[in-house]
């Protein structure tokens, strides 16, 4: 790879503005992930390239489609793609027309492969119509197709109205259609029994999201979503009461904070930064109102989730006399996590470790995202390993944009890059993430001809403000689409972490975003053997010697490499395959609670 040296970096805002430009037009991070996973069904195996090739680059999709199973423009694209033809201008705009159903009647039918070759469209009627669809729920087997299972169940009830107009039979043919639907499909439609419920409750908003711990407390209640009706509960410090739905049975519920426990948590985080987190676990008795609402959800709640050990306490004492299965969701070993930074307040280390052992000894189930965190909890508090399920961090692999080779080689134009080789670093502000930043600062005076960016609110450490080398670019806490932007424009991922807990979801992003990923052995853990056999393993004093010889390479022999991680991300460390292990084990509390009276929604093995 050539170097250009001379070359000067336009300033961090500019940076910034160029990249945020690109990233709304071309990086659109595509919250309707889940919508197109209906497309991968055995006897269509093409479908799915087609219908992607028709939807509309920029189009600005909703947070309400994230969960929405029959997202209609989606649905209408994909009819159109399996007719082999692009809509016209005006037919973009008749979409609404009462023509809908058929189109998406044409959608589900296109992708069974025994009527591929049938007439389809709107001139099937009747009986004939309900007779194939219900010859299609047959084979929908496979636990990747519960999507596609409710989308039928929802379309069914649209078509069933249309047809008690029209035909004699149609209560007799809901009733059997039904019956029929709810067998094969082995869950319960909420129209006729109410679906379990989760509550999660967790310290903080998790949308919008944009650090680790929202992205995982989001993404697996999302994948809870589709067997649950899945409620966030959190305390609220910076707005007020409200609620937002991101799709059927998934909320978060935001309750603010009084201003007695803002003025105590304030006066904790004037002593110890970065301890907001044991602040609400030691005074979330001040959340009053907080607590009663936590309470009236958990009043019809199947199962209790704790993420992070901090909100147990709150959970505990909103359950009162209730005895329902607690599932506590360990994103870190905390005590480990904090003794850095509350090595000088033994008191509130105490309060952790704590607050920890209360969340261990409570649940009925504990989940960690690594091993080496299953081996802590079991060191720091002799837990029974038998009771900790491992549950990986992952990444929404399907919905990462791309960028065509000739597209990057414009942003990198415009950005003042060139030929430079690009390393990126994303963290929030945590310790581990300071010393990696750190780290890389030290490399970067030595390296000048390497372009260094940093992302995350790691910016907002005074070192990131002082002087610092011209080839480093801080573009501090930025949005989704942003943020892939500049992932996409970078050359190779850096993760130089050999402190902290958990796993670095971080690690995931690099690689479905298809970047070789340069990390720490330490960095590496919560990584699956294949995805781990396509990172690039450093110590943290050879990560100058390491950037020298990757700055050496071809552009395409990075590529490649960082193609070869994508696939391994895709294949192993996607949220929707994690969710369904996570599933898994939370209905299992349930059937072992009620074996006899419940069969809870849950995603089975292949037939």
């Amino acid at each position: 790879m050539t170097h250009n040296d001379g070359s000067k970096l336009p300033s961090a805002d500019a940076f910034l503005r160029i990249l945020e430009d690109y990233g709304a037009a071309d990086c659109r991070y595509d919250f309707c992930a889940d919508v197109k996973r209906l497309l991968f069904v055995p006897g269509a195996p093409n479908t799915h390239r087609s219908v992607l090739n028709l939807l509309p680059s920029r189009h600005d999709w909703q947070i309400e489609d994230l969960l929405c199973f029959d997202h209609h423009e989606f649905v209408e694209l994909a009819s159109f793609a399996l007719r082999g033809r692009r809509p016209s201008p005006a037919e973009y705009r008749t979409f609404d027309t009462e023509d809908r159903v058929w189109r998406k009647l044409d959608f589900i039918l296109a992708l069974d492969a025994e009527n591929r070759r049938e007439r389809r469209g709107p001139k099937v009627k009747g009986i004939e119509w309900e007779a194939r669809l219900w010859r299609l729920a047959d084979r929908l087997r496979r636990p990747g197709l519960l999507l596609l299972r409710r989308l039928i169940l929802k379309i069914f009830r649209e078509r069933v109205r249309r047809l008690s107009v029209r035909l004699g039979a149609a209560l007799s043919l809901r009733r059997l259609t039904f019956e029929c639907l709810h067998r094969l499909n082995e869950v319960q439609s909420r129209s006729a029994r109410r679906a379990r419920k989760v509550v999660i409750a967790n310290l903080y908003p998790v949308w919008p999201v944009t650090h680790g711990g929202q992205r995982r407390v989001f993404f697996l209640a999302r994948e809870l979503s589709k067997h649950f009706d899945v409620e966030i509960v959190v305390p609220h410090r910076l707005g007020s009461n409200s609620s937002l739905s991101f799709g059927p049975g998934f909320q978060e519920i935001r309750i603010a904070t009084e201003t007695g426990f803002n003025r105590l948590a304030d006066a904790v985080d004037d002593t110890v930064k970065m301890a907001s987190d044991a602040a609400y676990a030691m005074y979330w008795q001040e959340c009053r109102a907080y607590q009663h609402v936590l309470a009236e959800r958990l009043r019809d709640a199947d199962i209790a989730i704790s993420t992070h050990a901090y909100s147990i306490g709150a959970l505990i004492d909103a359950l009162g006399d209730r005895s329902i299965p607690i599932v506590y969701d360990a994103h870190n070993v905390e005590v480990r996590l904090k003794q850095p930074l509350l090595e000088r307040h033994p008191a509130l280390l105490e309060a952790v470790r704590t607050i920890e052992r209360t969340a261990v000894e409570r649940a009925d189930l504990i989940v960690s995202c690594s091993e080496d965190d299953r081996d802590g909890l079991v060191a720091e508090y002799g837990v029974d390993r038998a009771r900790i399920e491992l549950v990986e961090n992952g990444v929404d692999a399907l919905g990462v944009p791309r960028l065509a080779p000739d597209q990057l080689d414009r942003v990198r134009a415009d950005l003042g890059i060139g030929s430079r080789l690009v390393a990126i670093f994303g963290g929030s502000y945590h310790y581990p993430n300071f010393e990696a930043v750190a780290r890389i600062l030290r490399a970067a005076e030595h390296l000048p001809h390497i372009v260094f960016l940093l992302v995350g609110t790691v910016c907002w450490h005074d070192m990131t403000k002082a002087a610092k080398p011209d080839n480093v670019v801080c573009l501090g806490e930025i949005d989704e689409s942003t943020k892939w932007a500049a992932y996409l424009i970078a050359d190779v991922a850096l993760n130089p972490i050999d402190s902290g807990s958990g796993s670095n979801i971080k690690l995931f992003e690099y690689a479905a975003a298809g970047l070789p990923v340069m990390t720490t052995r330490f960095g590496a853990r919560g990584a699956g053997s294949p995805l781990r056999e396509h990172l690039i393993l450093v110590e943290t004093g050879d990560i100058e010697t390491s950037l020298r010889n990757l700055a050496a390479m071809e552009r395409e022999e990075l590529r490649r490499l960082g193609a070869r991680a994508r696939v391994a991300a895709r294949a192993t460390a996607d949220w929707s395959s994690i969710g369904r292990r996570y599933a898994d084990h939370v209905a299992s509390l349930l059937r072992t609670e009620t074996r006899e009276e419940v069969r809870p929604p849950m995603v089975s093995s292949d037939a």
